[in-house]
């Protein structure tokens, strides 16, 4: 990680974040893939994909291009990252998930490599998206969230007092903490 690498190092990025890295068609629930011209699934609304085509991909891979929508679901009965909570734990009442990680913000990247390069450091590792999830009040905020807030036109927009602006009942608010971080 950063914590060990020269000044040098974290600028050409010669270094490594802590990380599980998978491959994307077995760390999603469902892809739906949507022909040119087709209506994709509505975002926010329950997303199916079929069981057969399901099995298909995963056991011949998906041959990605630029014409289709590809549309990735992605969720734990056991985690509410609304509440920041574990829920649903047989016999566990929930509790908050910065007990586990001590208040650490965390992101989920999809990236390409060339396989050859060998490690995952950040020079070798070509994005598509990161989105870094912060909770507030839970978790410390990330590059991400530091440079949303940095590009708010006033501070009522992205305040980080614990109450400013924030309505603790709403919901809606705290899931806003997602944000994308490119």
């Amino acid at each position: 990680g950063k914590e060990n690498a020269s000044e040098d190092d974290i600028r050409q990025g010669r270094y490594e974040n802590p990380h599980f890295a998978f491959p994307i068609e077995s760390s999603v629930n469902n892809i739906v893939i949507t022909k040119a011209g087709d209506v994709p699934p509505k975002l926010g609304k329950e997303c199916y994909e079929d069981s057969n085509e399901k099995k298909l991909k995963r056991r011949n891979g998906i041959v990605y291009n630029t014409k289709d929508t590809y549309t990735f679901t992605l969720w734990d009965a056991h985690a509410d990252l609304v509440k920041y909570k574990a829920v649903n734990l047989p016999a566990i009442p929930q509790f908050s998930l910065a007990s586990v990680n001590g208040g650490q913000h965390f992101s989920i990247k999809l990236y390409t490599m060339d396989a050859t390069k060998g490690k995952h450091l950040q020079c070798n590792i070509d994005p598509l998206f990161d989105i870094e999830y912060n909770k507030r009040k839970a978790t410390s905020f990330g590059d991400g969230a530091r440079r949303w807030m940095d590009k708010c036109d006033t501070i009522s927009q992205c305040s980080t007092e614990p109450d400013a602006h924030f309505d603790e009942s709403d919901e809606e608010v705290d899931a806003c903490c997602c944000n994308l971080g490119l």
